[in-house]
């Protein structure tokens, strides 16, 4: 399951993003075609990011428990 990096999750709330390319590869693996479970983490993220914040460590890049506990849970639904 490819996760997304914290400068891809919060790439929209870069105010100038005149030295910061769009993060890409998101975009186009989710128009490929899969032939396995595929759970698309930034999206569930996406989706929890107004209702949840810090998603990640404010001064880390990794995960904080709160986008570990909501891709856990997708995981769940998908083995269960």
């Amino acid at each position: 399951m490819p996760a997304p990096d914290k400068y891809d999750l919060y790439y929209d709330y870069i105010l100038d993003k005149t030295n910061f390319p769009k993060p890409l590869f998101f975009q186009y693996l989710g128009f490929l075609k899969k032939d396995y479970i595929y759970i698309d983490s930034k999206r569930k993220l996406l989706d929890q990011l107004e209702v949840k914040k810090d998603m990640y460590f404010y001064d880390d890049t990794h995960w904080s428990p709160v986008a570990s506990k909501i891709i856990a849970n997708e995981i769940d639904k998908v083995v269960n």
